[in-house]
């Protein structure tokens, strides 16, 4: 969390809805959660303590900001 309060404070990133977090560990998932900022999980990690991301993905390969954000857009609307 105080990370990410760095990194507003550098980057001057005014809102965390503007931000997307993308995870391979449950304590990066969860971490993101905290700011709440959208994540997701990349690779073959296991979910656990709680740490559910918006959207998983075995592989960032082809991907673009803009599939990254159609893909938690997505999920945020079911």
């Amino acid at each position: 969390e105080r990370a990410m309060q760095r990194l507003v404070r550098r980057r001057r990133i005014s809102r965390p809805t503007q931000s997307l977090a993308l995870e391979d560990s449950a304590a990066g998932v969860l971490a993101a959660r905290a700011m709440k900022i959208a994540v997701i999980g990349v690779g073959p990690m296991v979910t656990q303590y709680g740490a559910e991301p918006d959207a998983h993905l075995a592989t960032l390969a082809g991907q673009t900001l803009a599939s990254l954000t159609t893909l938690v857009e997505r999920t945020e609307a079911r």
